[in-house]
């Protein structure tokens, strides 16, 4: 993995083109620091920052990101924080170098004229858990409506995965980016898009998270290495399989609710595991039950466990002890299933008919 050492690199390569960095609106308190001392002297007069990037971005906020890469003829970009800033610099690289309409793309009009892949933006990522700077896609609402943008060119051209970030990070935020982290993998491992290298890159982003998430969050950053690249492995797998109910249900949940995205996915996240794996009886989707079974194998093996029942276990152990866990009292499961993300239910491997078997324990 390329390490902050490659930002020098890099300005040093790209000393003739304008750059912009995408950052969070927090860049100049937790972040400049680190990652200053990492760009020339001579590089910061070509440099443009860009930080009005809120989280859960809307297609009117990317479309003054738009308006400002036009307006400084950027280049290059190099998009800085969380899932949400990686995203935003992915979709303005994408649209603002191929000049698509948003409004074209997400209603399926002129995808054909997607020509352009300029290799011109890396990703850093602060946060560890949204994997973003390992896929093809990125999320952009319109009100409360989720559209999940996926193109082969949206792919960062690089990615520095740098672990010092995490001492940035308060306890909660640590929690709420790992634990999605730790929930993509184990979602990638039973999607029924999956593949033998996602399952891989999942497998090992889990055996490398679940053992070392409570103490890298409640012991200051402890292990941040490993848990920065279980986030990347994350990322790859589901840049292969996609993600499935616990994410397909979370969107609606952040929106709805107010609750982080990475800690409104592990709200059902125990529920599906023992729905996916003990409901056999239950619609398989595009999937053999033995494929679940042998799924359900190496998920186990991946948090050393040897039953459902422990597996299950373990994994509310760690959102308890992370601090993730929720009152769902007053959710409104009917207002959910609404705006519930139907791709990504349709990758879970059992058909899911009540959201009430999802959201209430059985």
């Amino acid at each position: 993995m390329e390490k902050l050492d490659k930002v020098t690199e890099l300005l040093n390569h790209y000393i003739d083109k304008n750059v912009a960095f995408f950052t969070s609106r927090s860049y100049e308190k937790n972040i400049s620091s680190i990652i200053d001392p990492y760009i020339p002297n001579y590089a910061k007069k070509r440099i443009f920052y860009y930080n009005n990037i809120p989280s859960n971005f809307e297609i009117k906020d990317l479309q003054n990101g738009l308006l400002f890469f036009k307006k400084n003829n950027i280049d290059i970009i190099f998009t800085v924080g969380g899932g949400s800033v990686i995203d935003f610099g992915k979709l303005v690289n994408f649209f603002g170098n191929n000049n698509i309409s948003i409004n074209d793309w997400i209603h399926n009009v002129n995808k054909k004229v997607v020509t352009k892949n300029t290799n011109s933006l890396i990703a850093i990522p602060t946060t560890f858990g949204s994997g973003s700077e390992a896929t093809k896609f990125a999320v952009l609402y319109d009100g409360i409506k989720k559209y999940s943008i996926e193109h082969d060119f949206i792919l960062p051209h690089i990615s520095i995965i740098d672990e010092v970030f995490s001492k940035t990070l308060s306890n909660f935020q640590a929690a709420v980016s790992a634990i999605d982290a730790m929930c993509q993998s184990i979602e990638s491992i039973w999607a029924v898009g999956a593949n033998d290298e996602s399952i891989s890159y999942a497998s090992e982003a889990l055996s490398l998270i679940s053992p070392n998430i409570v103490e890298y969050v409640n012991c200051d950053r402890k292990n941040s290495d490993k848990i920065a690249l279980g986030s990347y492995l994350a990322g790859k797998a589901i840049n292969i399989s996609k993600t499935t109910a616990s994410h397909a249900l979370s969107y609606a949940i952040t929106k709805l609710y107010n609750i982080p995205h990475g800690q409104a996915v592990s709200i059902t996240i125990a529920n599906l595991m023992k729905y996916n794996f003990q409901n056999n009886n239950h619609e398989l989707l595009n999937i053999s039950i033995d494929k679940i079974n042998n799924r359900m194998a190496i998920l186990l093996d991946s948090i050393k466990e040897k039953t459902i029942k422990d597996g299950i276990k373990k994994i509310k152990s760690i959102i308890f002890e992370t601090g993730m866990t929720v009152d769902i009292s007053k959710f409104d499961i009917n207002k959910i299933s609404q705006n519930v993300n139907i791709e990504r239910l349709g990758n879970n491997p059992v058909k899911i008919l009540r959201l009430d078997d999802i959201f209430i324990e059985s």
